[in-house]
């Protein structure tokens, strides 16, 4: 091996000695001419094979930050920031179809949930949780099913001041027989830069039993009495009609011979 290696050099002076006298490479290559003739010069090239760039260990590179992913975080430090405070709302145990009756709900940032009821001036069952909340809150009301309507009495959104109560009405109209359901939700307004978001703090689902009076069962009646006696009204006179075609025709005089 040694020797082929020492085989290789020497090709490679005797090379270096032919190219270095001829003219056209010595011009083509920076080589002064003029020097005495067999004079050789050893030419050496040295080649350095590029290496990656060094890197630490361990080292993670540190991510682009996400604006949205900033603005979720705010929204969160909005979040935990509100304050604490309690809801309180009533809802009808029982109703009859075609009547109303109403809802409403009150929230506060002092007292207890018991003395916050107390306040509640509708009749019905009352509900009440302690909660956090925001300066601005809103407040819905909606049927869960089609046997009730729900009409709200005012806004739904409002400022919740650091004393005081806030409160929201509805009315609920009773359209149909059965149990019935209504969805309580209240929900706080989030601003961040300008932007708002929504985070709901609580819904409840309440049912309402909704029943038929005597009145609404006598009047049901009527109205079946009423839808029958149209009709037995509207075949007697086709029957009489009938009647009186054919009558005609058995009665009708014979044509006249002239």
């Amino acid at each position: 091996m040694r020797s082929a290696f020492a085989l290789a050099i020497l090709a490679l002076a005797l090379a270096t000695l032919e190219l270095d006298g001829d003219p056209a490479y010595a011009q083509s290559n920076g080589v002064a001419l003029g020097r005495p003739a067999g004079t050789a010069t050893a030419t050496a090239t040295l080649y350095v094979r590029p290496t990656a760039p060094e890197t630490t260990p361990g080292r993670v590179p540190a991510p682009t930050p996400n604006p949205l992913s900033a603005y979720w975080k705010a929204v969160d430090d909005f979040v935990e920031s509100m304050r604490p405070g309690t809801v309180a709302f009533n809802v009808p145990n029982a109703m009859y179809v075609d009547d109303d009756a109403f809802v409403e709900m009150l929230v506060s940032q002092q007292g207890s949930v018991e003395d916050l009821k107390q306040e509640l001036s509708e009749p019905g069952q009352q509900y009440g949780a302690e909660i956090k909340v925001a300066r601005r809150m809103r407040a819905d009301v909606v049927a869960a099913t089609s046997g009730l309507q729900v009409i709200g009495l005012g806004d739904t959104e409002q400022v919740v001041g650091t004393t005081g109560k806030t409160e929201w009405q509805w009315r609920v109209h009773a359209v149909d027989v059965g149990q019935q359901q209504l969805e309580v939700s209240l929900t706080a307004i989030v601003e961040i830069d300008g932007r708002e978001s929504n985070k709901r703090i609580d819904t409840y689902r309440r049912t309402i039993a909704v029943n038929v009076t005597t009145r609404h069962r006598v009047k049901q009646v009527l109205d079946a009495l009423r839808d029958y006696w149209a009709v037995l009204a509207g075949l007697t006179g086709a029957v009489g009609w009938v009647i009186g075609r054919v009558s005609t025709r058995r009665t009708g005089s014979p044509p006249t011979s002239k």
